[in-house]
């Protein structure tokens, strides 16, 4: 369930769900349909009045959605941004993998079904790891 935090700040727009009926949404997303009203409407106020570049937080950890600029004839709109999050909830890298379409996070899916992703940073974390052991002095750990 990905709910946005705080209050809805205008009234609801129209929402197709397709050709789910409101029970068999209520009941596929488990969640009612109000609900999804309130988060769309807080979607629309965050791409009216939000910041460029800005984050809203999701209820899931490590997922925001994020503000992007208007661009040459491009308009102003809102994408997710995956980036793993600290203890605290805050994004642990400057910026994370910014999806703006359903279609761009299935290609992703697809590249991290591949095994051998899993072998190659595996092979990257070794190589990796050599290279900054040689410019560090060796330091004493104390065993507890």
């Amino acid at each position: 369930m990905i709910e946005l935090l705080g209050p809805p700040a205008r009234a609801c727009t129209q929402v197709s769900v397709g050709l789910l009926s409101l029970e068999s949404f209520n009941l596929f997303f488990r969640q009612p349909y109000s609900w999804f009203c309130m988060a769309e409407e807080k979607l629309a106020d965050f791409l009216d009045t939000g910041k460029e570049w800005s984050r809203l937080r999701t209820s899931v950890p490590g997922v925001f959605v994020l503000k992007l600029p208007a661009y040459k004839r491009s308009p102003s709109r809102l994408a997710i941004e995956l980036n793993p999050v600290d203890r605290i909830g805050n994004p642990s890298k400057r910026r994370g993998l910014v999806l703006r379409t359903t279609a761009e996070l299935e290609a992703f899916n697809e590249l991290y079904k591949y095994d051998k992703l899993s072998k190659l940073l595996g092979m990257l974390d070794g190589i990796n790891q050599v290279k900054t052991d040689k410019g560090r002095k060796e330091e004493p750990v104390i065993e507890l």
